[in-house]
């Protein structure tokens, strides 16, 4: 995929439009992993507007028709350019190191990895004021993050900071013309460039590399129909508003939507067309987040949590768990999603980001240009089926193939971005039965949302959707004792991009619903399909024995996997990102040891003597001029030894004492060498075991610094006297 390579030639504040608490007003946007990146839709909002000032200044190729062609339109036509963020070379790797060492690394990586230290390595806090005739206006403080000019990962933090982000693009030569030129008058981004940031260079490099994904090779039995299981990785964030909610699952029929129109660019609507599509042959999953390798599903609502137990997670169902855990205050788990991974279920919630976005035409229209939206965080897996009859494989294999889909709003710039990472072999469809003996509680748990319509009207009782479920599957439409149903109903939407309408709104039996019947006959099927639209994945029941629900007490919380360009670690990044935030670590270590050391000064100096003998105090004029002039810490300590102790008697302590004495307490008590553990203050030895050489050496030779900490420290507590 082509690219845009930025470069930082100053420091640059991407704001995110949210606030660090009281100490940062204004804070740099950054992942889940703590590491920067640009969002898309500024990257897409600078260029458009060099595309118009190149057409204020007479450039041929910058015409409206062509700006418009190139990056849509106000009335909702998209352009051709899609954008990802910009993100650092190599974040993949990082993320997958990050990832590995999150859950199986030490206590001392995993302090480091924190998402607000990693973003602390890359930036730091700007302080600015409003002045009125020079003199500073009351309450005009503010403090914002920046990102550094120079990389922290180059060595000696000499090369400047590069952003990468993937783009494509199709269009003619003159349209190709403009947007090169475009990305050649981009000089400055982000806030505050009148004072000096966000001064950068855009430069497009395109990739003509074609697809390493190669064809798989269909092989089927005998069976009638097939389901096969796809992976899909998001490429960025994907926004899939939906009545006023943000959705954590792509609708089915989005899915249905986005593959018609890859069959649609390579040939015309036909028989084929609506054999795959439309009249219910072929059924399209939703997409759900892969857990453990294993698509997912909604969580159901017999789950609940035990707030006085610690957050525990039991099947309230089950059999096995009695009747205490009413006590514990049980609170049904309304959100998130549920694999089973052999014995174990595991439970995972979708990570959500909040973007703030500027509209310039907002603020040209009169109305406000600040607005926001939730989104799916970007590099999860999501997995989906589709079930199809035998002659219609090669077809779905191809609508499966390599290429760029997208799903949701702003497919443009920023959001929607995402490819197939994996398809598995398709297996015969199974129709699969249980045992339940009559006059036994089964359970029916609904996997996607269900719609029930007749006589052009929903049903959207509860008592109805019963007597509906009783009918189709042969259920005695009773509640078993002890038992109950839990349903809850959700409005879905939609909207139609050829018309620019919204889709009217349907309550629907929410996705996770449970319903509680007394069994009449002695077998059932596995999984079924009631209501209507089945075509769009609605309607997916699983029914479940008495059994089979005291089996599920095993309920364990996870994550949603996520995608890497690389499985494999690249070794001289992780390398390079395990040294640099160890160090940086170190570094915050390194100055609370040294505040912590001048409060320990402080407490010492109350006290005022060492058994019989007063203290005088620190010469701290004196120790920080022996500090700067000292090439090294023997040198100090020489110094140190070389001070006049002409007022010392009996009864006070000598300021060689003293002085040597607060080396001791950052140092160590060897005067020839520096103490790495001392330096990093008690209870960190396990830090000083993962350290590399390297790091090693950059303690040791910033050995001032933490000294001059706590010289700085102590003055200002009034500790000591100059």
């Amino acid at each position: 995929m082509s690219r845009i390579k930025i470069v930082l030639h100053s420091d640059m504040c991407a704001g995110s439009g949210e606030s660090l608490g009281n100490r940062v007003d204004m804070d740099i946007c950054t992942d889940s992993y703590g590491l920067p990146y640009i969002p898309a839709r500024r990257l897409k909002g600078c260029l458009r507007a060099a595309a118009e000032e190149l057409e204020e200044l007479g450039y041929s190729k910058a015409t409206k028709e062509n700006i418009e062609a190139l990056f849509g339109d106000r009335y909702g036509k998209s352009g051709v350019i899609t954008i990802c963020d910009a993100i650092l070379p190599g974040a993949d790797f990082i993320h997958s190191w990050i990832e590995s060492n999150r859950d199986s690394g030490s206590d001392a990586i995993k302090k480091a990895i924190h998402p607000e230290r990693v973003s602390r390595i890359y930036s730091y806090t700007r302080g600015q004021t409003r002045l009125e005739k020079g003199v500073k206006v009351d309450g005009s403080l503010r403090f914002t993050n920046v990102l550094k000019h120079y990389d922290p990962m180059s060595e000696n933090c000499k090369n400047e900071m590069e952003f990468s982000a993937p783009i494509s693009i199709e269009a003619d030569t003159d349209k190709m013309d403009l947007f090169k030129a475009c990305c050649m008058s981009v000089r400055h981004i982000g806030l505050n460039r009148n004072r000096g940031l966000g001064n950068v260079s855009f430069e497009y490099i395109e990739c003509n590399e074609e697809s390493d994904l190669t064809d798989k090779k269909i092989q089927l039995g005998d069976s009638e129909r097939y389901v096969l299981e796809y992976h899909v990785a998001l490429d960025s964030s994907l926004t899939l508003p939906e009545c006023d909610v943000i959705r954590t699952s792509v609708p089915s029929r989005s899915v249905i939507g986005v593959m018609a129109g890859r069959y649609l660019k390579k040939s015309a609507k036909d028989d084929l067309f609506d054999r795959l599509f439309l009249n219910g042959e072929t059924i399209w999953s939703e997409l759900t987040p892969v857990i453990n390798g294993q698509k997912s599903y909604p969580v159901p609502m017999m789950i609940v949590k035990l707030k006085n137990v610690g957050g525990k997670l039991i099947n309230r169902f089950s059999g096995q768990n009695g009747d205490d855990w009413k006590s514990a205050k049980p609170k049904t788990v309304e959100s998130g999603y549920i694999s089973f991974c052999g014995n174990d279920e595991i439970i995972a919630d979708v990570p959500v980001r909040t973007e703030y976005h500027n509209s310039l035409r907002g603020q040209k229209e009169g109305t406000t240009g600040l607005y926001m939206q939730s989104s799916i965080d970007k590099g999860l897996i999501y997995g989906g089926t589709v079930e199809f009859p035998r002659e219609l494989a090669e077809e779905v294999f191809k609508l499966l193939g390599p290429g760029k889909i997208s799903f949701g709003r702003s497919r443009s710039a920023q959001y929607s971005v995402c490819h197939i990472v994996k398809t598995g072999n398709p297996e015969p469809v199974k129709n699969e039965m249980i045992s339940i003996s009559p006059g036994e509680p089964a359970y029916v748990v609904f996997r996607s949302d269900m719609l029930i319509s007749g006589a052009q009207k929903v049903y959207s009782s509860e008592d109805r959707i019963r007597d509906y479920i009783s009918e189709i599957l042969s259920f005695e439409n009773k509640i078993p004792e002890g038992k109950m149903d839990i349903c809850a109903f959700s409005t879905i939407g939609g909207f139609h991009g050829m018309w620019q309408l919204q889709k009217p709104h349907i309550q629907v039996v929410k996705a996770g619903s449970i319903f509680c019947f007394t069994a009449k006959k002695e077998t059932y099927p596995r999984s079924y399909r009631v209501g209507a639209n089945l075509q769009e994945g609605f309607g997916l029941c699983e029914i479940l024995s008495q059994d089979e629900m005291n089996r599920t007490s095993s309920i364990k919380e996870g994550y949603v996997d996520r995608a890497f360009l690389n499985t494999e670690n690249d070794e001289v990044i992780s390398e390079k990102f395990r040294s640099m935030v160890l160090a940086n670590l170190c570094d915050e270590l390194v100055s609370d040891n040294a505040l912590s050391v001048s409060k320990q000064i402080a407490f010492l100096y109350k006290k005022s003597a060492v058994g019989n003998q007063k203290r005088k105090g620190i010469p701290q004029g004196r120790l920080r001029l022996l500090l700067a002039e000292s090439e090294s810490y023997v040198d100090l300590r020489k110094r140190i030894d070389e001070i006049k102790e002409s007022d010392v008697d009996s009864e006070t302590i000598g300021r060689r004492y003293e002085c040597h004495e607060l080396l001791d307490m950052i140092y160590g008590s060897d005067r020839n060498n520096i103490s790495e553990e001392k330096m990093l203050g008690d209870g960190n030895n396990e830090l000083v075991k993962e350290i590399d050489m390297m790091t090693r050496q950059r303690l040791i030779a910033e050995w001032k610094k933490p000294l001059s900490i706590a010289l700085h420290a102590i003055h200002y507590s009034k500790g000591g006297r100059s």
